[in-house]
């Protein structure tokens, strides 16, 4: 029936209005509608928006508004806080309720925005905001237009943000009223971009008399601003302000009814509501919710959540109802101001609700054994319910074997989302390890009524590792950095150059050090880590004053939170805020003197530790409050990454814990810091190793020059510094560790001067980088020729080679990069300092997708003979019936002889020679069924080879191949080449096989005794210079060339 139905309990009664065909249905909290009318048609659609689905129409709650005695009827849409900017969501958002809007009332009379139109007051926004606005609203409704403090965040003045919110919303004036049916509508105005907002004298006055203008007790008058008016609704405690004069004009008429958004906070609350001397409302937000802060869930729930309200007026009464437009819902009963207006009849006031919220008798509460941890579980439990609202709960960690409250944690019942969990599940941090645990979880509604009972449920928490474990800071500059060593990272950075890191031979390590100049500290940015440090803590610190002085060590107080600070007289003092109050426990100390400092509180007592002796005890009970600010090492923090009160000194430790450590434990903590500074040949080995930097960072003790290190012993010698730089750094370095630390560093400083560069190496050979390459035609690929010198060492010298191809008709280089031409072999050289190399070279055929034609043979053929060229198609994958093909040769060394098909009813319709190297054939298949597809050989070519004096390469190229498929439709085939070496013909008459000196019958008779044999023959090794034609056979070709030579 309704979304929320465990976090809210409505009322039992069932109230139903049937006017006509509508049937209202109106129940508390979230609702499936207000309203059903029969026979309306509504648009559909959705939309997506951060993961949420926002649908474009509602298709159960269409409203229609009670008609009034008079015969009219007055309705009004409110909506606040589109902060319409850079965000993907705004205008998807305010689209989504503009149609909600608009389905739900067709015909609303006006509607407002309650200020916040845009994020920056840009003119972008404006133009963003007013198309969406004038393309969705109801074209007769009056604008009501309100100014927000957003409006002014552009660096205009408030005058000129002023008259672009006037131009760009065509308001006449930044503050004005209207009259719509009757009624008296007044538009208030923020004067600046102050958060709290600003109002005039002058625009109050205006008001006062725009207020006394016919006025009724029995007709409300409408009042609309942006910034609540401070302790009316949910949110002013913290985002209103108080004008006096204001509440003042505004008081003297119980009639008015006030709209402000401004701080975001839904409006399921029923403390949206508030009256008590005139009516007031929130509105919530289109563009994000917020919520009050101190929960464990935080302030900012899902971006998705966007709301409003209707109003109506009818006789007598003013009508408000809520809207989830992100769920396409009613929420929370309809919320009634009558008229005449009487402050002494107001039931929205503070004190209207009495109810406590209860758990339900099946109601449980449990922790995952799964989830504990030494100081965290996840807690479970059901929800309790109430008559309005359960808002939030109060979970305290009671010890169980002291029955000492350890921590109070605050929880939104989460009665924000849609539907309301019907049970919680929330991670508790903070708890002490190894310890039992009762947790007592109280209900609260919104005005604080607090359940009879609670529900528990007890557990242990698992034992620490190791005090390390429980460290929420640990900051020791050990490694010459900030760097948090503890798993929450809240790492330290120097706020100015007056904090440095330092080596201390005091406490000989790296420490921080400040010198008292105001904002010159190191900040630690506040995190949930930090703030979850309320129950119990240890703060510990190692440090050294240089004078004595009001100055502050390590901290976060400022309205809360705790810190070691020294008072003028040097009284060094742990400062705690518990319970609401600041707690205070010091020791006198000196300056000039190192001094380990640490404060343990369990939830019962404050025990004050210096150099691991307890000095003090002070009595306390209660919660640790932390404030939203940094933490800081040297200083006083305060906002805006100040700090005051800055430290004259060092502070070599600065450690947070979020669990009272045991004596020994900080005992153990401040020998660690004692061994250490007992250790004098630290001062040794940090100035070892800061001279052993110093020789490694310099660029120019490294190269291949006489007197320069090489670099492959430099690299060694840098590794020796790592491993130094281990032993100074850890806390566990013992003397005898830091001795041989020395040793070893000063041992591979006489290794590394023992290999320094006597003399310039000489080079000594060259070589590519690979024996072969390998390249597709058209295809590139790097070569690199590397140089090896007398030293052992490496250099790349490929640009200052002279690089060569062997054969420029298959391959190309160019800077460095080969590129194949053509298939066949070559080979690549390289010469430097009169030292050569060579790697040969294969250029392979492109294996393209696309359709591609193929021309193979052989690659060489002896002048004179003939050759014969297959002609072929490969990756077609239409069907082609019709082929028109290009091919070129070189007419000087090639003579063309004719072409037939080899593929099945394939015929060679049309064929053309121009003497001048290039051929046409036009080739088309005999009817469906027979055409060519996938790979084929389509035809054989035969040429004659001329006689040359030399060898020579030529190449047979397809420059043209077009397709026809059955449908009309053309298109081209990939080229290909083929390499041909044509080689001289041997000394001796060509032909006389018997060497008589002639070419005759005997010659043929040699010949035809050979006729069938090929290269697997076994003899082909002895009579393969019978094959004229070098096709790797002797057939009926040879046997002719015989003949033809007879008859010359």
């Amino acid at each position: 029936m309704h979304a929320k139905s465990f976090a809210k309990i409505r009322k039992s009664v069932l109230s139903l209005l049937v006017i006509g065909a509508l049937t209202f249905n109106s129940l508390p909290g979230k609702t499936n509608g207000v309203a059903r009318a029969e026979g309306i048609d509504l648009p559909g659609g959705s939309q997506t928006v951060n993961g949420a689905t926002l649908s474009a129409a509602v298709t159960d709650d269409v409203y229609a508004p009670r008609k009034r005695s008079d015969g009219n009827y007055l309705v009004f849409p409110v909506i606040s806080d589109l902060q319409m900017g850079n965000r993907t969501t705004d205008a998807p958002k305010f689209e989504q309720a503009m149609d909600q809007l608009r389905t739900l009332v067709p015909d609303y009379d006006a509607i407002a925005i309650a200020g916040d139109l845009t994020e920056h007051g840009a003119i972008s926004e404006y133009d963003t905001v007013m198309n969406i606005f004038n393309r969705k609203k109801v074209p007769s409704a009056a604008n009501l237009f309100v100014i927000g403090n957003h409006e002014y965040i552009n660096g205009l003045t408030p005058q000129l943000a002023q008259d672009r919110f006037e131009q760009k919303t065509g308001t006449e004036n930044y503050y004005y009223d209207k009259w719509i049916n009757g009624f008296h509508f007044i538009m208030l105005g923020t004067e600046d971009s102050t958060r709290d907002g600003k109002m005039s004298d002058a625009q109050i006055a205006w008001l006062e008399q725009k207020l006394a203008e016919n006025a009724d007790p029995n007709k409300p008058i409408f009042v609309f601003h942006h910034q609540h008016i401070k302790d009316t609704v949910y949110g002013s405690d913290l985002w209103g302000y108080f004008n006096t004069k204001l509440y003042n004009a505004l008081s003297k008429y119980p009639q008015v009814v006030t709209f402000t958004g401004h701080s975001h906070y839904p409006i399921d609350d029923p403390r949206s509501i508030h009256q008590q001397d005139f009516t007031s409302l929130g509105t919530s937000a289109i563009s994000y919710p917020e919520l009050e802060p101190g929960k464990i869930q935080g302030n900012f729930p899902d971006d998705h959540i966007m709301q409003g309200l209707i109003v109506e007026v009818q006789d007598g009464q003013v009508v408000i109802k809520r809207r989830d437009f992100h769920a396409n819902k009613w929420t929370g009963e309809d919320y009634v101001v009558r008229y005449p207006a009487d402050k002494s009849k107001f039931t929205y006031t503070n004190s209207r609700d009495q109810v406590k919220p209860a758990f339900p008798i099946s109601a449980h509460a449990s922790v995952d054994p799964s989830s504990i941890q030494a100081q965290k579980i996840k807690l479970n439990f059901d929800q309790a319910t109430d008559n309005l609202m359960v808002h939030s709960y109060e979970i305290n960690m009671i010890k169980a074997d002291t029955n000492v409250q350890s921590m109070s944690i605050k929880a939104f019942s989460e009665w924000y989302y849609d539907p309301v969990p019907s049970s919680l599940s929330l991670d508790i941090a903070g708890l002490r390890p190894n310890t039992p645990y009762r947790a007592e979880i109280w209900a609260l509604d919104s005005f604080n009524n607090r359940s009879d009972t609670a529900l528990t449920t007890e557990f242990r928490t698992a034992p620490a590792a190791s005090i390390d474990e429980l460290a929420v800071i640990d900051i020791d500059f050990a490694d010459g950095t900030g760097k948090d060593r503890s798993t929450a990272h809240n790492d330290a950075v120097a706020n100015g150059s007056g904090a440095t890191i330092a080596y201390s031979n005091v406490f000989k390590k790296y420490v921080g050090r400040m010198n008292g100049t105001n904002d010159q500290y190191f900040r630690i940015a506040p995190s949930d880590s930090i703030k979850q440090v309320v129950g119990e803590f240890t703060l510990e610190a190692d440090f050294i004053m240089n004078s004595v002085r009001n100055q502050a060590i390590f901290g976060n107080t400022e309205s809360g939170g705790l810190s070691f600070e020294s008072t003028s007289g040097g009284n060094v003092e742990l400062w705690a805020y518990i319970d609401g109050a600041y707690k205070r426990i010091g020791v006198t100390l000196s300056a000039g003197i190192p001094y380990h400092l640490a404060a343990t509180y369990d939830g019962t007592q404050i025990v004050l530790y210096l150099n691991g002796q307890k000095v003090k005890t002070l009595n306390a009970t209660g919660q640790l409050k932390q404030p939203n600010m940094n933490f800081a090492i040297g200083a006083d923090p305060s906002s805006g990454n100040k700090g005051g009160i800055v430290l004259n000194g060092d502070v070599s430790v600065a450690r947070l814990f979020s669990t009272a450590l045991t004596m020994e434990e900080v005992q153990k903590s401040y020998q660690e810091q004692a061994n250490r500074m007992a250790i004098t040949e630290f001062d040794q080995l940090y100035a070892d190793l800061n001279q052993a930097r110093a020789l490694a960072d310099n660029p120019n003790v490294t190269g291949s020059s006489s007197g320069q290190y090489p670099q492959a012993a430099m690299e060694e010698y840098r590794s020796d510094i790592v491993r130094a730089t281990g032993t100074f750094q850890s806390w566990s370095t013992t003397k005898e560790q830091a001795v041989n630390a020395i040793a070893s560093l000063q041992a591979a400083k006489t290794l590394l001067d023992s290999r320094k560069n006597q003399a310039a190496p000489t080079l000594q050979t060259i070589a590519f980088d690979a024996v072969s390459y390998e390249v597709q035609q058209g295809q590139s690929t790097p070569v690199k020729v590397k140089a090896q010198y007398s030293d052992g060492s490496n250099q790349d010298v490929t640009a200052a080679s002279v690089l060569q191809i062997g054969n420029t008709l298959l391959a190309t280089l160019t800077n460095g990069t080969i590129t194949g031409v053509s298939q066949g072999e070559t080979v690549v050289t390289a010469t430097y300092g009169g030292k050569q190399a060579s790697a040969s070279i294969k250029v392979t055929a492109a294996t393209p997708q696309a359709p591609y034609t193929t021309v193979t043979g052989s690659s060489s053929v002896q002048g004179g003979q003939p050759l014969e060229v297959a002609y072929g198609v490969n990756n077609v994958a239409q069907q082609a019936y019709a082929e028109d093909i290009t091919l070129t040769y070189d007419p000087n060394v090639m003579e063309f002889v004719s072409a037939e098909p080899v593929y099945p009813n394939l015929s060679i319709v049309r064929k053309t020679n121009d003497g001048t190297g290039k051929i046409r054939l036009i080739t088309a298949s005999q009817g469906a069924g027979h055409a060519v597809t996938g790979n084929a050989q389509l035809l054989k070519l035969t040429f004659n080879s001329k006689v040359t004096s030399t060898a020579m390469t030529t190449f047979i190229e397809v420059t043209d191949t077009t397709l026809g498929n059955e449908l009309g439709n053309e298109f081209k085939v990939l080229n290909s080449s083929l390499s041909v070496q044509v080689t001289p013909i041997p000394a001796g008459t060509p032909g006389d096989l018997n060497n008589d000196g002639r070419v005759s019958i005997g010659d043929l008779g040699m010949m035809a005794a050979n006729y069938g044999k090929n290269t697997s023959s076994p003899d082909w090794t002895s009579i393969k210079h019978l094959d004229f034609n070098n096709d790797g056979e002797i057939e009926i070709s040879d046997l002719a060339f015989i003949a033809s030579k007879m008859v010359e």
